[in-house]
């Protein structure tokens, strides 16, 4: 008799897996990877759903490693597409579980939140706390960091069975920055992972603030009234990030005046607008510059015009809204 259903036959599923496969190819069907695995999906369904059941042993490939400069530098880890179909299957189904125990005011990577809503939230708490001081802290080398074991400890907490830690393990070793550290940016699951690693601190700085707080990612943004407690909360986020091997660089904690405004996320926030860095126009104007010039299709360039316009639109029209 076939026992009680559990996580893994859900991300093994063969409607886990067509799922998976349908979101993975969006915007990919010109793409090599994902022609050679369309070719013959039907069979690669079947191998992938024995793969994951093998745990560990998943056949993890390659990664292929680039950087782009946006603004920063960072270096992307993508996956082949047969694997990015696997980080789907595996966060189709963990993603609610996650997503469930963030506090409603951790907005990357999330469903209904994003960058825009982020900056939203920030001036609403400016408006709502006029003596209030922002401030600002991240994390050094955020996703490099991340502990895997920690990591794992984790989610051993959280997950209602133990059916897919063997697998888990092995996507996590499938890459590192050092042995035992880090996610790659670029895949689903760190996204995921990388969300969910800091529930803990949210919940403790959330606390200590009384709900003045929100997170991007590694971006956190808090707001305090009284100077002489600001050293002690940023002691306390200091002292936990330690816990989870994790560095808050001393020099990167500016407290900012709201009167003068908070650059966060691509904007100036203030408690009268919302307002987008320059920077980031030139950004996209370059980007569009190279699109023309390589005969990128029309339709693709219109996309990421209207792409870029619902970016600026949104924070500055909502805020003026709900202002």
């Amino acid at each position: 008799m076939r026992g009680p259903r559990v996580l893994i036959d859900d991300i093994a599923s063969i409607e886990n897996l067509s799922d998976a496969f349908c979101q993975c190819l969006k915007g990919k069907r010109k793409a090599v990877g994902a022609n050679k695995v369309f070719l013959d999906w039907d069979l690669r369904l079947l191998e992938l759903q024995r793969n994951l059941r093998k745990g560990e042993n998943f056949p993890w490939g390659n990664y292929r490693e680039f950087y782009v400069t946006d603004p920063k530098r960072r270096k992307i880890a993508a996956a082949s597409f047969f694997d990015r179909v696997a980080h789907r299957a595996i966060h189709n189904i963990l993603s609610p579980i996650l997503d469930s125990l963030l506090l409603p005011n951790i907005f990357a990577c999330r469903i209904g939140k994003g960058n825009g809503r982020a900056v939203v939230f920030l001036r609403q708490l400016m408006v709502e706390h006029p003596d209030c001081r922002v401030v600002k802290m991240d994390v050094r080398k955020y996703f490099a960091s991340i502990n895997q074991y920690t990591l794992r400890k984790k989610l051993d907490r959280v997950l209602p069975d133990e059916s897919c830690r063997s697998l888990i393990v092995g996507l996590l070793r499938s890459w590192s920055s050092r042995k035992g550290r880090g996610l790659p940016l670029g895949n689903l699951t760190s996204q995921l992972f990388a969300n969910f690693y800091l529930n803990d601190l949210d919940k403790e700085m959330n606390r200590l603030v009384q709900g003045k707080y929100l997170r991007y990612m590694d971006d956190l943004v808090f707001l305090v009234r009284e100077k002489k407690d600001i050293s002690s909360i940023v002691r306390v986020a200091v002292r936990m990030g330690k816990r989870d091997n994790l560095d808050f660089p001393i020099g990167k904690r500016p407290v900012f005046d709201p009167r003068v405004g908070v650059p966060f996320l691509g904007f100036l926030v203030k408690k009268e607008s919302v307002v987008p860095f320059n920077r980031n126009r030139r950004r996209f104007e370059k980007r569009m510059a190279a699109q023309i010039a390589t005969n990128v299709p029309l339709y693709e360039i219109y996309q990421g015009i209207i792409s870029n316009q619902a970016w600026r639109n949104f924070p500055v029209g909502a805020s003026r809204l709900r202002g």
